[in-house]
C-alpha cells in the first residue's frame, strides 16, 4: 500500500475487520497502570482485555494519499456513508454493511464472513481509536473465531508542489477468544498474512475509487447519491454542505 494514491478515504480502513498479523506489542502499553494509545489513556475494560493479552498485532504500513484532512474527518464521522460510497464505487465491497446503532457505535457485517460491532472510544484531530468485537469467518468457513480488535488510526496532512497529501498510519491489536487459535497464532501466520493482503488490496482499490470521485466530480457523485436509498438525507445534506454544492436537492 505504499506510494501515492488519490484518496482521502482512510475511513475505509474500518471496513475490513481483520487487518492483523503476528508480532509486536502495543506501542504505548501502560501509563500509570492504564492502557495508553496515541496519547490517550483508557479505563475501558474491553480495551484493557485486548491489550493485556493480544493474540496478533500489526502496524500497517503508512499510506500517502492525495487529499485533505477535512475530507478524512468528514468520512470518519460518517461510517455508514463511507461504506455506501465504497460499496457503490467498488464492487468488491458490495457485501459490506455499516449501520449506526447509537452515538459512536456501529454494526459491521460482510456477508457471512464478519459480524460485529465497532465503537469509537477516543478522538482528536488526526487521531482516533476504535474497538471492534464480533465473529470472523474465512477460508470457506473453515477458519472461524470470536474476538475483539483495538484499532488506532493516526493521519496527517502536508503539502508538496502546491498539492495537499494525507498520510494514514493504522495499527491494530487483535485478541482471539478461541484458546487453541490464540496459542497457534504463529502457526496460522501465513494464512493471516494472506487474508490481510487480500483485504488491504480491496480497501486500497475502494479508497482510490471514492477519492477519484471526491477529487474529480463531487457534484456528480452527489447526484448519484440521490438515488441511493441506503444514504440518509442527513448524510446527503452534510455532503452537500461539505463540498459547497449549491442548487442540488
Amino acid at each position: 500500500m505504499s506510494g501515492v494514491r488519490r484518496s482521502g478515504a482512510a475511513a475505509l480502513v474500518l471496513l475490513f475487520a481483520l487487518a492483523a498479523a503476528p508480532g509486536g506489542r502495543a506501542d504505548e502499553r501502560e501509563a500509570g497502570g492504564r492502557p495508553r494509545l496515541l496519547d490517550f489513556e483508557f479505563e475501558d475494560p474491553a480495551v484493557r482485555r485486548v491489550l493485556e493479552r493480544t493474540t496478533i498485532t500489526r502496524a500497517i504500513e503508512p499510506t500517502r494519499f492525495i487529499g485533505r484532512m477535512a475530507h478524512e474527518e468528514f468520512l470518519l464521522d460518517r461510517l455508514p456513508l463511507s461504506a455506501a460510497l465504497g460499496r457503490r464505487l467498488h464492487p468488491a465491497l458490495e457485501h459490506y454493511r455499516i449501520t449506526e446503532k447509537g452515538r459512536g457505535v456501529w454494526a459491521i457485517e460482510e456477508g457471512e464472513s464478519i459480524r460485529g460491532r465497532t465503537r469509537l472510544i477516543a478522538r482528536a484531530p488526526g487521531r482516533r481509536v476504535y474497538i471492534a468485537e464480533g465473529e470472523f469467518r474465512s477460508l470457506a468457513q473453515l477458519l472461524s473465531f470470536e474476538g475483539a480488535m483495538v484499532i488506532t488510526l493516526r493521519y496527517w496532512e502536508d503539502e508538496q508542489g502546491g498539492r495537499a497529501y494525507l498520510h494514514n498510519a493504522p495499527h491494530v491489536y487483535v485478541r482471539i477468544e478461541n484458546v487453541l487459535l490464540h496459542g497457534l497464532a504463529k502457526l496460522f501466520s501465513p494464512i493471516l498474512h494472506g487474508i490481510v493482503e487480500r483485504r488491504v488490496a480491496r480497501l486500497a482499490a475502494a479508497a482510490n475509487a471514492v477519492s477519484d470521485r471526491f477529487t474529480r466530480d463531487p457534484a456528480g457523485l452527489y447526484r448519484e447519491m440521490l438515488g441511493w436509498p441506503e444514504v440518509s438525507e442527513r448524510d446527503r445534506a452534510a455532503f452537500r454542505r461539505h463540498f459547497g454544492i449549491e442548487g442540488e436537492e
